[in-house]
Order: structure tokens, then C-alpha cells, then sequence
């Protein structure tokens, strides 16, 4: 019986031949086979080299292009070149992955494919924002324009308004000829744009006249308003009138009071002036009837009778010990010391020291703190009983205080201790009774010191 394949040399043992010779024969085809697997060992492992390689440069070349595109869409405003920008990037990036596959052009083969096909799907991306982004600039833009295009309607008379409002509504069909809005879109922004030109043309008239755009919102003269906004801009064009005359109320006792003060300022430097000419003798008609109008009509009359019967005669020491009480308690006493002078009730020397001492409480800042402490020693000191006011008291009280003004108008920045020695001589030398030399005749007060002639308190 003959076995199949014996004729082509095969392995099969045959015990009628000579062993040595089969032995050869099977070994050569073993090692035929090895050689084969070995031959598809190699293929495989640069199957898989190459297939790791593309799949670590697809990944990579992805991580750029996600990136890219992340950038583009969030932190890129140039619309109008995303998408050639994005083309261009993507160009770059294939030619340096092929230089990286410069050895193996079958794995850039399917690198390419790969990344092909990823940067075809991203494009379909950038291009979508690009167009939305230059829409939305666009619309911008359209928006800008319109509401130009209002302020220019609103600055204008009637036959500017109706250009105005044809160029916008070319803009406008411009606008949706060119796919920027819709029909919706388009008809709203009209809408917006008429209503805009209305209110602000309404709005314009309130301010510059709110009295003739109420007449005109009651008139209908403002088309396109309902009636609930003309009640609206109605009220806002009331509140306007109102407050435009309580401002025009303001700024007029404004000007009135400011009126009011220099002419008083202007009265009391006249008077002032005819003061010292009629104090010095040089006081004429003629200098009077020159200054009618700046003098006060009594500042007028008193000089006249002054001329005539003589300078005045006496002070009324009450008067003026109230006056000059209430000068030192901070009251500004001018107008009534001017009033008892115009009476003859205070001489012009003692109207000048009333003058002086309450001009302080007028001047800028407070007064300096060693003269209000030497005011206040005194008015303590010579104090008069408000049960039972003496007239020789208060009199005493006003030379005191008048002798410490003068002595503060001739030291004008003492120090504490030299203003202290000051207004303790001037008490002593109104005192009644020399407190340094009294007598104590009842019993020595506890803690007291030194003799009955020079008594201290123990300190």
C-alpha cells in the first residue's frame, strides 16, 4: 500500500528504507516552519510597534487640536479668520507628525487617516462659531447703528427724523437680506427702533421743556406711545416741571440771600467808614448824600442828626452791660449795638469795643483757648446775682471783660502762663477786697496753712 505524499518527500517513517536519510528530510521542514514562524513573529512585533506609534501620535496630535480649537472658541474674537487660522494648524500639524513617521510611511498612513478624519469633525465646529461669532458681531453692529441712528433722529427736526427712520429701515432690511436676523428679529428691532425714537424724542423735550411735552402727551402729538406710557412719561414730565421750579425757587433766595449779605456787608463798611469820620470831625453832607444808596436809610438819619446836634452824650450802661455780657457768651450783638447807637444809647467808642469783641464770634475758627479761659475766669469772678441784679455789678463785669479784650488785642499769641498772670491782675484790680491781705477772724479751716494774715490751703 502506498501512502499519499511519499512521492513528495514527506516525513512519514517508512521502515523498508534506511533511517538516516528520513531523519534528514524531516529536519530540514522543521526548520522550514521555524524559520516561517519566526518570519511571522517579526511581522507581528512591528505590527504592534506601529500600531502603539499611531495610536501615542493620535493621541497627541488630538490633545493640540482640542486645545486649539478650546482656544479659539473661548479666548478668540477674530471671527472672520477662525476657520482659516484653524485650516493652517491643522496643515502644520501633519507635516511634523510626517516627519515623525519619516521611517514608517504605512503607520503616517494611518496616523493621517486618523487625525484626517478627527480635524474634518473639528472643522465642522470652528466653522459653526465662526459664522455664530461674526453673526453676533454683526448684530452688535446692527444694534450700535440703531441706536445711533435714534440719537440722530432725536437731535433732529421732522424732516430729519423721516430720513433718520429710512436708513434705518434700509439697515435693517440690509441686515436680513444678508441673513444677520430673521424676519422675527427684523421686525422687532424695527419696533425697538421706533419706540426708541419716541420715547427719546420724548424724553429730549421733558428735559429742555417739560411744560410742552406734557401739553404734547395729553395732545397724542408723540405716535406709537400707548396710553399707558403716555400716563408714564406724563407724570415723569410733571415731576420734572415741579422740581424745575422748586430748583428755580432755590437758586432765586440763593441769589436774593446772597444780595441780601453784600448789601449789608456793604452797609456796615459805609457805616463803619461815616463811624470814623464822625468821630474824627470829617463827617459832611455831602459824603452822606454821595453814599445814600449803600448806607442803611437809619445809618443815614442818625448821621445827619449827629452832624446836627453833636457827637452822642452819654453810654446806657445797662444797654451796654448786656450787650457786652452777651458778646461774651458767644452771641453776635452787632445789628443791636448798632441799633442803640443809631438811639444815642452808646457812645462810639463804646459801640466800637461791642463791635470788636463780637466780630470774634463771627471770624473763622474758635477762639483761642487762653482767651476763652480768661472770658471765662472773669464773667465767674465779678458774676451778678440773677435773683437780684445789681447795676453797678453788671457794669463792673463789662469794664473787666472789656479791659481783658483790650489786653488780648495787644498780646495776640501768649503763652498759657502770661495770659493766667493777665487776667488774674486785671481781677485783682476790680476786687472789692484784696484776697491777699484778708483777715479771717472765725476758726482756721481744716488743712489750712501759714497765719491769719497769709492763709493757704494745705496742698
Amino acid at each position: 500500500m502506498k501512502i499519499p505524499g511519499d512521492n513528495l518527500g514527506n516525513a512519514t517513517p517508512n521502515p523498508q528504507r534506511g533511517s538516516a536519510n528520513g531523519n534528514i528530510t524531516g529536519g530540514i521542514d522543521a526548520i522550514g516552519q521555524l524559520a516561517n514562524i519566526g518570519a511571522d513573529l517579526a511581522g507581528q512585533v512591528v505590527k504592534n510597534q506601529r500600531a502603539l506609534d499611531v495610536a501615542q501620535a493620535t493621541t497627541e496630535a488630538s490633545m493640540e487640536l482640542e486645545n486649539y480649537v478650546y482656544d479659539i472658541k473661548n479666548n478668540d474674537r477674530d471671527y472672520g479668520t477662525q476657520f482659516d487660522r484653524y485650516t493652517q494648524f491643522s496643515t502644520d500639524l501633519d507635516k511634523r507628525y510626517k516627519d515623525r513617521f519619516k521611517s514608517d510611511p504605512a503607520g503616517y498612513s494611518v496616523f493621517r487617516t486618523n487625525l484626517g478624519e478627527l480635524a474634518f469633525k473639528k472643522g465642522f465646529d470652528v466653522r459653526s462659531h465662526s459664522i455664530g461669532g461674526q453673526i453676533d458681531q454683526q448684530k452688535g453692529q446692527l444694534d450700535r447703528n440703531m441706536a445711533t441712528m435714534s440719537e440722530l433722529a432725536i437731535q433732529g427736526d421732522d424732516e430729519q427724523r423721516e430720513i433718520v427712520k429710512t436708513k434705518g429701515q434700509l439697515l435693517l432690511q440690509e441686515a436680513y437680506d444678508n441673513g444677520v436676523v430673521n424676519g422675527v428679529e427684523r421686525v422687532n428691532l424695527e419696533q425697538k427702533f421706533q419706540d426708541d425714537m419716541v420715547s427719546g424724542q420724548v424724553r429730549k423735550d421733558i428735559l429742555d421743556n417739560p411744560d410742552m411735552a406734557a401739553t404734547n402727551l395729553l395732545e397724542g402729538k408723540y405716535q406709537g406711545l400707548s396710553g399707558e406710557q403716555q400716563m408714564i412719561w406724563l407724570e415723569k414730565a410733571n415731576s420734572r416741571s415741579e422740581a424745575k421750579q422748586r430748583a428755580l425757587i432755590a437758586e432765586q433766595d440763593r441769589d436774593r440771600r446772597e444780595q441780601d449779605r453784600l448789601e449789608k456787608d456793604a452797609a456796615n463798611n459805609m457805616a463803619k467808614a461815616g463811624d470814623k469820620l464822625l468821630f474824627s470831625g470829617g463827617l459832611t453832607a455831602d459824603w452822606l448824600e454821595e453814599n445814600r444808596d449803600t448806607l442803611d436809610e437809619q445809618d443815614y438819619r442818625y448821621f445827619y442828626k449827629a452832624m446836627a446836634t453833636g457827637s452822642e452824650s452819654y453810654t446806657d450802661t445797662g444797654i451796654y452791660s448786656d450787650l457786652r455780657f452777651r458778646a461774651s457768651n458767644g452771641e453776635d450783638v452787632r445789628l443791636d449795638a448798632r441799633a442803640a447807637l443809631r438811639r444815642n444809647q452808646l457812645k462810639l467808642a463804646d459801640y466800637d469795643k461791642l463791635m470788636n469783641r463780637s466780630e470774634k464770634n463771627s471770624g473763622v475758627g474758635e477762639l483761642p483757648s487762653w482767651f476763652k479761659r480768661g472770658e471765662d475766669f472773669l464773667k465767674n469772678t465779678f458774676a451778678v446775682s440773677d435773683i437780684n441784679p445789681d447795676p453797678a455789678d453788671s457794669q463792673r463785669r463789662a469794664v473787666v471783660l472789656d479791659e481783658w479784650n483790650q489786653w488780648a488785642n495787644e498780646n495776640k499769641n501768649p503763652s498759657m502762663e502770661e495770659a493766667n498772670k493777665a487776667f488774674r491782675e486785671i481781677a485783682q484790680s476790680y476786687a472789692l477786697v484784696d484776697s491777699s491781705d484778708m483777715l479771717v477772724l472765725k476758726p482756721l479751716p481744716k488743712f489750712s496753712v501759714g497765719g491769719r494774715q497769709k492763709m493757704d490751703i494745705e496742698g
